[in-house]
């Protein structure tokens, strides 16, 4: 009788978690990494299929509610993983990071992960894909460990800080638009950015560059909502900051593929696209998302996926 309760109970909990049928899977895990406990989803139309980690930008971005949007096609072809970083998104409500966060901490949470899932999945390698931020981790694994994948996708990469070429540009819009306040501001900005002050007035002034204002009744309270944000992160930025790929990067030992949108304010696509030329790699490309600036998987969602299908996965299978 005790038995039978206890497989009741394992049945309970499996509903609860999600499923996993013979041959796709739909699920939710809570793995230990890095000593603590972190939340990944995945889901897949078969669990045979190459797995495809997605690296969310940021940093402490969750995008695991909107993953569907920008990856329900690749789920017939991989089996995505959506990861929530530590002090971020769903592992954030499971547990605090008992460490201070640091590039290192979270590019060694990655590599956790990675080796993680591919003895899940009992595979050799997988894709890895960063957005943003995302790419700070991915760059490193592509770096060091090359032999995890099957190839790195990065989108929106930072490649270095450039925020001077935007903040110029802002510049100047204010400036022909006279708006005094605005060039007053900005002229008191230092790059990098001294503190988390000086980054919100310039992030402030390019959301009015790009069309999307903030008003001033709400700039306190902005401030106010990224306080857990600016104490937890804001060192991080600093150090990623002081990172060039340009420089420490030279070459990557499996394929890579860059999306780079063309009206991006926040990594600059010249930077990106001038590292994409230089970096030394067995086979890459770049594709050009014309009707995207930062945040390609939320603009051009439908064909960054049949990019990632057609010219990515399908040609590899058929060489």
């Amino acid at each position: 009788m005790r038995r039978l309760f206890l497989i009741s109970c394992l049945l309970v909990m499996h509903t609860i978690c999600g499923q996993t049928t013979s041959s796709g899977i739909d699920t939710t895990e809570i793995v230990t990494i890095g000593g603590i406990q972190q939340f990944i989803k995945i889901k897949g139309k078969e669990r045979a299929n190459p797995i495809l980690l997605y690296l969310h930008g940021g940093p402490g971005e969750s995008a695991m509610e909107d993953a569907d949007t920008f990856t329900n096609k690749l789920q017939e072809y991989f089996v995505v993983v959506q990861w929530d970083q530590r002090e971020t998104g769903h592992t954030l409500e499971l547990n605090l990071s008992p460490d201070p966060l640091t590039v290192k901490l979270m590019q060694n949470d990655t590599y956790e992960l990675i080796t993680k899932l591919l003895t899940m999945f009992e595979d050799e390698r997988l894709y890895l894909v960063g957005h943003s931020w995302g790419n700070v981790l991915g760059f490193d694994i592509a770096d060091k460990y090359p032999q995890f994948l099957y190839a790195y996708i990065a989108i929106s990469p930072h490649i270095k800080n450039s925020d001077n070429i935007w903040l110029d540009k802002v510049k100047k819009y204010e400036k022909e638009k006279n708006n005094l306040i605005a060039v007053r501001e900005l002229d008191t900005i230092q790059v990098p950015f001294k503190n988390f002050e000086q980054m919100f007035t310039a992030r402030k002034w390019l959301s009015d560059f790009e069309g999307d204002p903030v008003p001033d009744s709400m700039v306190a309270t902005y401030i106010k909502m990224l306080e857990p944000w600016r104490n937890t992160w804001f060192s991080v930025v600093k150090e990623v900051d002081e990172i060039d790929f340009s420089k420490s990067l030279k070459r990557v030992e499996c394929p890579i593929y860059f999306f780079l949108g063309r009206n991006d304010h926040v990594t600059p696509p010249t930077i990106s696209a001038h590292f994409y030329k230089k970096l030394k790699t067995p086979e890459k490309k770049l594709f050009w998302m014309e009707q995207s600036g930062h945040l390609i998987p939320t603009t051009e969602p439908q064909r960054l996926q049949e990019i990632i299908i057609n010219c990515i996965l399908l040609k590899a299978t058929t060489k």
